[in-house]
């Protein structure tokens, strides 16, 4: 069964659906603003039923359109054709916006989708024969228990303006609906970090983290999170050992004054759990089996079912205890993206009948557990901080997790980037925080400091082992978590502006109050510096492969210029206009204007 929708705007929408007599579908349309409508879809049913596969499209032409926007596509934005690469989101992975973006960076089409918490499969690219953009949306493509309504909105922002503000404003309305408020991020979400994850992996022990806690204080860092490992005696790469969730005696012998002695340091403290998986050598493992979604063979471990109340409370009664016990600051809960069944797969429920779960839809039960966990920990601690990493970022996680963080990619500075500057759109007030940072200890200070530079505009976590490296290496992660904590308002709170998302964002740009923050990270590009005129201060740092960078200044401008360490190189006098400017690769000039 087909309709076609008018929008008022005279665009239309296509919803088709498998045919089911039973299912009566009505819509309504709104003028949100100019430029701005949505359109409300709603399915009902007289009885309880399976949702019908539905699809809804639409088309644009394709214009200047360039390139494609989702918080999780990461370095695959190209424009398609339409039957090119899909994205997905739902709860645990991705967000429910896509952007379609002019060749000078404005916005084309921003739609988004009020459903964060069922999967949606996002189609878009080129119509060949027709020479449009053409999105699908596809609803109802996994398993789903028996419904008699739904209910979803679409809006659709066709206004003109850069991209970024259009992908913002979608995750602004998003979060203001109730289902979807997300969580306050305390100041100490914002402080950078050491993590133990690329430094030390699964071999870690309570000395070891307490010593290199004592040297990465003194250098700027305020809290430490300690990864996979505590829990695995053996340290090897399963996790048959998740569910129990008891140190492993050769990791520390007392957890609780272990944690006692980095807070004496000053340092907050945050534990790594994988919140679903079960493992095969637990001793919950017998207890908890037949309360599963599913076993991974690869992982040793099975999936959680969080449809049953005695799973959630399990894994609340975990983390509680864990909190009082060892006076923890906040918790890393990974693995939320395996709460949820592959499209292929047979819902293990429905052989029972649901027996002993009292919510039949695996998302709304997940939704219901991270709720609970969030809501048990601030009664006890009401700073608490609880870490998400991609690809679990859309509107419903936020409403658990205040600190927002790229997925892996050690190394990968480009990678890394992106995803920050993805992130960054899509998380609001939330902090956004890099992927760990680890180098080789024999490269040069300033590739060093590149990775630093990859994620100036997010907070750092460090991931080296402080107590091996470089005496100069030392020097510049001391000047650039300084420079990180002089400058936070304008890097990690103020207006950000990505610019370039085809060529992987070469231009990044923040904005506060009184000063601008650009990071050139491509040879021979230009930084636009026009808030000098109006009294600002304008940086820019050179993240690029050249000693030199090229500004446009609106006026005549004192230059201050220092290395990848803080040093400073020169002064110098700069012109109204196009300057070239002698930046030492990872440096930085900062300009304020000529009376």
């Amino acid at each position: 069964m087909n309709t076609a929708i008018l929008l008022p705007s005279g665009n239309s929408v296509n919803v088709s659906w498998e045919k089911n007599d039973s299912w009566l579908l009505t819509y309504e349309t709104t003028v949100i603003s100019d430029g701005v409508e949505e359109l409300t879809l709603t399915l009902n049913n007289d009885r309880e039923s399976a949702f019908p596969d539905m699809l809804v499209s639409f088309r644009i032409p394709k214009g200047e359109i360039a390139t494609r926007w989702n918080a999780n596509l990461n370095l695959e934005k190209t424009l398609l054709p339409e039957w090119g690469t899909a994205f997905i989101s739902e709860l645990a992975c991705g967000a429910p916006v896509l952007g379609l973006i002019n060749q000078d960076d404005s916005n084309a089409l921003c739609c988004s989708v009020s459903d964060a918490l069922r999967r949606i499969i996002w189609k878009s690219g080129v119509k060949e024969h027709t020479f449009e953009v053409n999105t699908i949306l596809e609803f109802f493509t996994v398993p789903e228990p028996p419904e008699k309504f739904y209910q979803v909105t679409l809006r659709f922002d066709r206004r003109q303006l850069h991209f970024s503000d259009a992908v913002k404003a979608a995750f602004e309305n998003l979060e203001k609906l109730p289902q979807y408020t997300p969580a306050a991020t305390p100041p100490s979400g914002f402080e950078p970090l050491y993590s133990t994850w690329y430094s030390y992996h699964k071999d870690i022990t309570d000395h070891e983290i307490e010593k290199e806690c004592a040297i990465a204080k003194n250098y700027g860092m305020e809290l430490v999170i300690v990864d996979d490992g505590w829990q695995s005696a053996d340290g090897v790469c399963t996790y048959a050992s998740c569910g129990d969730w008891e140190v492993a005696p050769n990791r520390s012998q007392d957890m609780a004054a272990h944690v006692r002695r980095i807070h004496d340091l000053g340092m907050k403290y945050m534990l790594w759990y994988s919140v679903p998986f079960l493992g095969i050598d637990s001793k919950n493992y017998p207890k908890l089996k037949d309360k599963c979604l599913f076993f991974r063979e690869a992982s040793q471990a099975a999936v959680l079912d969080p449809r049953f109340p005695e799973v959630r409370q399990f894994l609340i009664d975990t983390y509680c205890q864990a909190l009082r016990d060892w006076d923890l600051d906040g918790f890393k809960l990974d693995f939320i993206d395996q709460l949820a069944l592959a499209p292929d797969t047979v819902d293990p429920a429905i052989a029972r009948n649901y027996a002993g779960r009292d919510h039949r839809n695996i998302a709304l039960a997940t939704d219901v557990l991270m709720t609970g966990i969030i809501d048990a920990l601030r009664a006890i601690k009401p700073d608490i901080l609880i870490e998400f990493r991609q690809k679990y970022i859309g509107p419903a996680i936020r409403k658990y997790g205040n600190m927002m963080r790229a997925n892996d990619c050690p190394g990968d500075i480009t990678a890394n980037r992106v995803r920050i500057a993805d992130l960054r759109l899509s998380s609001g007030a939330t902090a956004v925080h890099g992927d760990m940072l680890r180098w080789d200890y024999a490269e040069s200070v300033e590739s060093a400091a590149k990775q630093l530079l990859a994620v100036l505009f997010a907070v750092p976590q460090i991931s080296v082992k402080l107590a091996e490296i470089s005496p100069e290496h030392l020097e510049m992660i001391n000047y650039r978590l300084k420079f990180y904590k002089q400058h936070q308002n304008t890097l990690v709170q103020g207006r950000f502006i990505p610019s370039f998302p085809d060529m992987n964002y070469p231009l990044l740009r923040g904005e506060s109050t009184n000063e601008a923050i650009s990071v050139i990270y491509l040879d021979r590009l230009t930084a636009p510096c026009g808030k000098l005129a109006g009294g600002f201060n304008e940086l820019v740092v050179n993240a690029s492969n050249l000693p030199e960078i090229t500004v446009e200044l609106p006026c005549k401008a004192h230059a201050v210029i220092c290395d990848c360490c803080g040093r400073e190189t020169a002064r110098i006098e700069a012109i109204q206009g196009l300057n070239k400017i002698p930046v030492p690769v990872a440096g930085v000039v900062e300009f304020t204007a000529a009376v």
